[in-house]
């Protein structure tokens, strides 16, 4: 299977192509007010609304700091639903890369309480992780349906 691996923080993730729509460079985000924290705003794409995500905070991690590399990455939160988009900020955008079910492994049981319903699972490529991301399990529509 082939993912678009990108970067937050320091962590390089992944996520399938499938669901990919566009990789942008970051352009003006307008505010949306009393919209959730993780939802930074909206941009135009073609004459379509379409909300920001800051994945980062999403995932528990500070905001994402806007320099030269971020990068939005435009996807079909639903894999029924390829109308509506959303997109989400990435540190820098990596490379597409095919990953053979054969190196992924499942999210690691740490002995804790932590969900991990998100994670699809783990690789390793050059002596470095990829956590591989469920985007339909981190974005529930739900949150941002009132945007678009």
């Amino acid at each position: 299977m082939q993912y678009l691996t990108f970067y937050l923080d320091e962590g390089l993730y992944g996520i399938p192509v499938q669901g990919v729509q566009e990789v942008l460079e970051l352009a003006p985000i307008t505010f949306v007010p009393r919209m959730p924290r993780e939802i930074r705003g909206i941009i135009n794409i073609r004459g379509k609304v379409v909300p920001i995500l800051d994945l980062r905070l999403r995932l528990g991690m500070s905001p994402t700091e806007n320099n030269i590399n971020t990068a939005i990455v435009v996807i079909h939160p639903e894999q029924e639903r390829e109308d509506h988009l959303l997109g989400f900020l990435a540190d820098a955008v990596q490379e597409v890369m095919e990953i053979p079910g054969s190196e992924i492994q499942p999210a690691p049981n740490l002995g804790l309480k932590i969900d991990v319903s998100f994670l699809e699972g783990i690789a390793e490529k050059n002596d470095s992780f990829i956590v591989l991301l469920k985007m339909q399990r981190i974005v529930n529509y739900e949150d941002y349906a009132g945007i678009t």
